[in-house]
């Protein structure tokens, strides 16, 4: 695997870790009611869609730099 692949595979894992740990803070902000949890939900989830847009941005660096 080359290290374009690996940088690619690591990004999208950390999305998949961010969504998911956005999910758990809002289930459980839903049943504790605390602030903390909301916070921590809200920072996950833009820590996933910026993660997005740098693969995004990433793999339209890539594209380019094969032409």
């Amino acid at each position: 695997m080359s290290l374009k692949h690996f940088h690619i595979v690591f990004i999208v894992a950390s999305m998949i870790l961010s969504f998911l740990l956005a999910y758990w803070a809002l289930h459980e902000y839903m049943n504790v009611k605390n602030a903390m949890t909301l916070f921590l939900a809200g920072g996950s989830l833009t820590s996933g869609l910026a993660l997005g847009f740098y693969l995004a941005w990433f793999l339209k660096k890539i594209n380019a730099g094969t032409r």
